[in-house]
This record gives structure tokens, C-alpha cells and sequence, in this order.
């Protein structure tokens, strides 16, 4: 079985998506709207595999204690306006989608697949998927295939950047 990569397919009758090789992180600068309201990320990481001191909500949310950890993993929700000013120092491996209200308690993107989560996306009026290890196939989904397109053009002006460059 091959991989279609930069081809735009309909996972679902209004949803389209596309595999790109190697996106990451720092294309949803151009992918977002910046007039939508928030981006979602799942399964996110913070730290590495050595112990290190973070400030982690133990007890809840209603405070955080400072202990030792590794890997942190979570999921959160933030504004897009301030997701794009910390989305350069972001590592370029990410899962997030871009929703223009918070989604309800039970979307656990890591559980809820194809159409019961693209009526899900629907209903918070998303925008646009990103999910990619950053060092191999990833994958953009949206309901506006113009957002794949872009991706598209993105990924082949990067992959043309980076063949022009000595030494590589």
C-alpha cells in the first residue's frame, strides 16, 4: 500500500483531508483564522526524560504544586491569538484543531474517530486539523478544502527551499 501524499480526498461528505509529508508545528501560522476563536491540542507534551522541576495542578485546578516530572502530557484550549504568539517556540510535532467554541466535555479526541467527530467538530465550527509526528506523514483536515490547498503550496515551497539548500 502506498501513501498519497499532497492529494486532497474526502474522509466524509464536507470533510476533506490531505497527507503532507513532514508538517509541522509552525504551519498553522498560516493555516489558522485568526477570527475564530480557539485552537484545541491533544495529547501535548511538555518536558523530556529527565526529571525536572514543574509547576503541575496535583490537586486539581485550582492551584498547581511545584514537583519533579518528566514528560508531561495534557490536553488544553486556548485563544488563537495567543496560541500564534507561543506557536514559534511550540515543538513541531502537534495535534490541534482549531474550533470556534469550546467543545462539549466529552470530545476525547484521542477516542472519538471519523463521523461521530467530524459532527462533533461541526458543532464548534472548526476550522482546521493538524496532526503530525513532524518527521513523517502528517495529516491537515478541514471542511474548506481552500485550507488543504494551501497546505499543499506551503509544504511544496518548504520542500523546494530546503532541496536548494547546500548540503542537504
Amino acid at each position: 500500500m502506498t501513501i498519497e501524499i499532497n492529494r486532497i480526498s474526502e474522509a466524509s461528505p464536507g470533510v476533506y483531508y490531505v497527507v503532507l509529508w513532514c508538517p509541522e508545528s509552525h504551519i498553522l501560522s498560516k493555516l489558522l483564522d485568526p477570527d475564530m476563536a480557539f485552537v484545541l491540542c491533544w495529547d501535548h507534551e511538555a518536558g523530556d526524560y529527565s526529571w525536572r522541576d514543574f509547576d503541575l495542578p496535583i490537586l486539581g485546578a485550582s492551584g498547581s504544586t511545584k514537583a519533579l516530572s518528566r514528560i508531561v502530557k495534557f490536553d488544553f484550549i486556548i485563544p488563537t491569538e495567543r496560541f500564534l504568539q507561543i506557536l514559534p517556540q511550540m515543538r513541531p510535532a502537534i495535534k490541534a484543531v482549531q474550533v470556534g467554541r469550546v467543545p462539549p466535555d466529552y470530545l476525547d479526541m484521542k477516542q472519538i474517530h471519523g463521523k461521530p467527530l467530524y459532527k462533533i467538530l461541526a458543532e464548534c465550527g472548526w476550522h482546521v486539523l493538524l496532526d503530525t509526528p513532524a518527521n513523517d506523514y502528517g495529516r491537515v483536515l478541514s471542511p474548506k478544502r481552500e485550507v488543504l490547498e494551501l497546505a499543499i503550496e506551503i509544504m511544496q515551497m518548504e520542500h523546494q527551499t530546503t532541496e536548494k539548500k547546500p548540503g542537504l
